[in-house]
């Protein structure tokens, strides 16, 4: 599953420094989890975003991202 320009625009802005790439991770049962590497003044990290999908948990759970 690609990522919006949005998301990718919010990782850059949180994370302070350029998105190089993105990969999907496999294994993650109850929501999407995504490898991003980010150049942060010349230095490449490895980070991982997790996306709540399950749009039925997030209605009865809506600070499950908390």
């Amino acid at each position: 599953m690609k990522l919006s320009h949005d998301a990718r625009r919010w990782i850059e802005d949180a994370a302070g420094g350029e998105v190089t790439s993105i990969a999907v991770l496999k294994g993650a049962t109850s929501s999407l989890l995504h490898s991003v590497d980010v150049e942060i003044n010349g230095q490449l990290r490895k980070l991982v975003l997790r996306r709540f999908t399950d749009e039925a948990w997030v209605r009865r759970e809506p600070d499950v991202a908390v």
